[in-house]
């Protein structure tokens, strides 16, 4: 089966965004990993932006946790409930929610 996804998308002040992903990826993914151990890995992605696509008024950044979707309930209360140590100012938590795998991973192969 697949794993469970967690995704959570932040953002910041505009010109906080060094000070920002320097805690994220520093700070906060190293202790979120070590207070849950049934996340498995973390991604996470900076929003594009186009003519049909305007970044405006959306959070910037979407992290992708992924989790064994044996403990799905737990990993999800456990990432929510960790305090985030010391966040910057300006950081803005817009959404947060746990998705169960319903299908295994089609992948499109040449």
């Amino acid at each position: 089966m697949a794993n469970v996804i967690i995704i959570s998308l932040t953002d910041c002040e505009q010109g906080q965004e060094a000070e920002f992903n320097r805690w994220y990826d520093d700070v906060w993914l190293p202790h979120v990993m070590s207070e849950v151990p049934s996340l498995v890995a973390c991604t996470r992605y900076e929003i594009m932006s186009g003519p049909l696509y305007p970044a405006e008024g959306h959070a910037r950044f979407l992290a992708v946790y992924e989790a064994d979707p044996k403990d799905a309930a737990s990993v999800l209360n456990g990432v929510w409930e960790c305090p985030p140590p010391s966040a910057p100012n300006g950081f803005r938590m817009q959404l947060y929610a746990g998705y169960l795998p319903i299908t295994e991973r089609l992948e499109n192969k040449p």
